[in-house]
């Protein structure tokens, strides 16, 4: 029951709301104080534009492109689905980089790879390469760049 002032009318129960305001004073004047200690902070950074950190090079656009001539990779594809889907995305993206490259089916495979720089097999029966087989290990050891996609 609520007590009565001389009026009469009921005087209001005390909540608990002001012991849970007053529980909570100290976190938010820390709160304000750790705002106030980033803002302080924050004025202290200064910055300043720089320039590219990279040297660029003049180059024109002629030298960008690969010359016709010899070339460095050689893509060897199986004639199954699999191997077309290869061919066709490295084929691609070979074109895209402008990497000089010769796409051959397994069957067509040279004897010798040393002319080439990089080989991409888009191969899953490595038996059709036979004997090329030896060929790549060696290369890939004198130095070849080996790629088998799968």
């Amino acid at each position: 029951m609520s007590k009565k002032t001389q009026s009469g009318v009921p005087k209001p129960r005390r909540s608990g709301y002001r012991r849970v305001f007053t529980s909570l004073l100290p976190i938010a004047l820390l709160m304000c104080l750790l705002m106030f200690v980033l803002i302080t902070a924050a004025r202290n950074v200064t910055y300043t534009a720089t320039g590219p950190s990279l040297a660029l090079l003049d180059v024109d656009k002629s030298q960008l492109e690969h010359a016709e001539g010899e070339a460095e990779c050689l893509l060897l594809y199986e004639d199954d689905a699999a191997g077309l889907m290869g061919y066709q995305e490295m084929s691609a993206v070979l074109e895209q980089m402008k990497v000089r490259f010769d796409a051959l089916e397994c069957a067509q495979a040279p004897e010798e790879l040393g002319a080439y720089r990089y080989l991409v097999l888009s191969i899953t029966h490595y038996q059709h390469l036979g004997e090329l087989l030896g060929e790549v290990k060696s290369w890939v050891k004198a130095g070849g760049n080996l790629m088998i996609l799968y």
